[in-house]
């Protein structure tokens, strides 16, 4: 157990463990009242690593950074915020997406991490796959609902808004770190430590 917590009446003791549950207990009888999991299958990411609450609302901290809000009465998460961890160093807006439908954007973090904000719930998806293992410092979203990233890692990555994955086989090496990115309709240039890249359909076509 990482963390425990008393309701403000003094009632309840809700925890935070290892075991990726949540459990709320009767503090008169210390009989668990709840049994919380986040996920149906969860993995580390899941451990439950701190907890509090918020009046009759409590809330509980995934090791992913995932903020849990559980329905005390009902035992169950009623809903979850996703975010950074680490420092945000790269942001693109979605235009052919905010003409279409509600506005989001795209923001990447120091650790590498890609998110994608509704900006009408403020809700967030990351995105899944064989991300960046480094600093992301340049994004853009392309036509066709396609994100691409460069990195530190001298890594550019093109992600599946649809999907919400990394398309592992339209990865491109660079000679060196990525140090910026633009882009315009399907065109991206990437500036790394020793070469300009263009790239045109997801692959390079002048260096």
């Amino acid at each position: 157990v990482f963390s425990c917590a008393w309701s403000a009446d003094s009632k309840r003791i809700l925890t935070a463990s290892a075991d990726k549950t949540a459990r709320i207990f009767d503090a008169s009888t210390l009989k668990p009242l709840h049994t919380v999991t986040v996920t149906d299958s969860p993995g580390i990411n899941d451990m439950q690593v701190s907890c509090c609450w918020a009046g009759d609302t409590a809330i509980t901290l995934s090791l992913s950074g995932r903020l849990n809000f559980i329905d005390t009465s009902a035992g169950k998460i009623v809903s979850s915020i996703m975010g950074h961890n680490k420092a945000i160093t790269a942001l693109s807006v979605d235009h052919v997406h905010h003409a279409r439908y509600e506005p989001r954007f795209a923001t990447a973090s120091f650790d590498g991490l890609v998110c994608v904000w509704d900006t009408k719930t403020g809700s967030c998806l990351t995105v899944g796959g064989r991300g960046h293992e480094n600093g992301v410092v340049g994004l853009a979203v392309l036509p066709g609902d396609m994100l691409v990233s460069a990195s530190l890692d001298r890594t550019v990555r093109f992600t599946s808004l649809k999907s919400m994955t990394v398309v592992e086989t339209s990865t491109i090496q660079l000679d060196g770190s990525a140090r910026a990115l633009a882009a315009m309709d399907d065109h991206v240039a990437v500036v790394s430590d020793k070469s300009v890249f263009v790239l045109a359909g997801g692959k390079v076509s002048a260096k």
